[in-house]
């Protein structure tokens, strides 16, 4: 990839504050959640968020062995995408793809929920798997 491609890349921290604001737009919003605006803002953001694990793990902020006094300031905030995307999930509107929206949804805030835990953010027990699809 030349230079001048890499410069067109969004950064990080772009990404992040686009997608975080994006939701915030959409949390606040008068019109119905099925409106075209909100819904352009809430794939926008999904798609955005997407990225963001990719440059995570290529940057290799975060390892699993680590505390949470070991991670830096600036980049606590990227334990956050995860719960960014289930929210953003929860978002989307589509009646005959609701379950998979909320299955969806489900998984990224574990993944949050994991993630709090491993670095010992807080105490809790993590919620326990289903094992049963009809019981999901």
């Amino acid at each position: 990839m030349a230079a001048e491609d890499k410069l067109l890349l969004p950064q990080l921290p772009e990404l992040f504050e686009t997608s975080k604001q994006l939701l915030d737009d959409v949390e606040v919003v008068t019109e119905p959640a099925g409106s075209r605006i909100v819904q352009k803002k809430v794939f926008k953001g999904l798609g955005l968020l997407e990225k963001v694990p990719e440059m995570l793990s290529q940057l290799d902020l975060f390892n699993w062995n680590e505390d949470l006094e070991e991670i830096a300031f600036t980049e606590l905030k990227y334990l956050l995408v995860p719960a960014l995307q289930g929210a953003l999930t929860m978002k989307q509107v589509n009646p005959r793809k609701r379950l998979d929206h909320l299955q969806r949804a489900r998984e990224h805030f574990i993944n949050h929920l994991t993630q709090c835990h491993c670095y010992h953010v807080a105490e809790f027990e993590l919620p326990k798997a289903k094992n049963n699809s009809a019981e999901n």
